[in-house]
């Protein structure tokens, strides 16, 4: 095999696993819930980092924090309020 075709076999199977790699960072970032921060959204978090996704895992005068893009907002829950 010729040192040419061998130098051409290599880029072609390093263009692949880049292309692949590319695409899994883009993957993971897309279903990283911090990167929607940008977007305006934010996370609801308790004192142990857990995201709060429901009124039921929050009591009255509990501590959260929200994350947004630029930082955290502490905040105490005064009332919950159901969607019906």
């Amino acid at each position: 095999m010729s040192k040419q075709k061998l130098e051409q076999i290599l880029l072609n199977k390093f263009n692949y696993y880049y292309q692949k790699l590319y695409y899994l960072d883009n993957k993971i970032s897309y279903l990283n819930p911090y990167s929607l921060l940008n977007n305006g959204y934010s996370v609801l978090t308790n004192k142990e980092n857990k995201i709060i996704n429901s009124l039921n895992e929050v009591e009255i005068n509990q501590k959260l924090k929200i994350k947004l893009k630029d930082g955290y907002l502490e905040v105490e829950v005064k009332e919950k309020k159901y969607d019906i």
